[in-house]
């Protein structure tokens, strides 16, 4: 019988790659093909928000993109082309829901007609201005919840007032905008703050 026994595990291991020993009892059912579980923390490889968090990026001479921290769902990457930015220049972005200082960004009154939903308040650690020049390279946004059946735009406010107005269209089926760099052909202050900001608007 314990040759039988034997003979049985050791077939059992050649057709199905698992050992056994013999005359021991089984630990449980045996799955074939089963998948190991997936570590927790793999499933999502989304940015989380950061919003109020400051974050520091170099303006690269000869062009790149900015990251603006995430928040409230909103994600931006913004291209700018090669310019004339001083060597060591950086910006620091600062990104929420809410309009961080009216004198700075829009006014009050505009935050009920254009409706923002991500507010970026842009510190530029330099002194003078950047000029961009054109890059073929699209700028992207991704919105969680974006409102299908209107226009989006992004604005720059400069001490209050509007530096730009760009319009970016409506959002795709998985909230995502691909659009022109709004920075081509633009001059921003390095030696002051200043807000970018996105959302509802014509």
């Amino acid at each position: 019988m314990k040759t039988a026994v034997s003979l049985f595990c050791a077939a059992f291991a050649v057709v199905t790659g698992v050992g056994v020993a013999a005359g021991s009892a089984a630990a449980g059912p045996i799955l074939l093909g089963a998948r190991p579980p997936v570590q927790a923390g793999v499933r999502s490889q989304a940015r989380p928000d950061t919003c109020g968090q400051p974050v520091t990026e170099a303006i690269n001479a000869s062009g790149g993109a900015f990251l603006f921290p995430g928040c409230g769902g909103t994600m931006a990457k913004i291209t700018y082309g090669p310019n004339d930015a001083p060597t060591s220049a950086t910006f620091t972005f600062t990104s929420s829901t809410s309009n961080p200082a009216p004198s700075i960004c829009a006014y009050a009154a505009w935050d009920t007609v254009f409706f923002p939903i991500e507010y970026v308040l842009v510190t530029g650690n330099a002194s003078g201005t950047v000029f961009f020049q054109t890059t073929s390279k699209s700028s992207r946004i991704r919105v969680r919840k974006p409102n299908q059946d209107i226009g989006y735009s992004f604005w720059a406010y400069v001490n209050g007032h509007v530096q730009f107005e760009e319009s970016v269209g409506t959002p795709k089926a998985n909230g995502r905008f691909k659009f022109a760099s709004p920075l081509d052909g633009q001059n921003l202050p390095l030696g002051s703050q200043f807000c970018f900001e996105f959302g509802e608007g014509p």
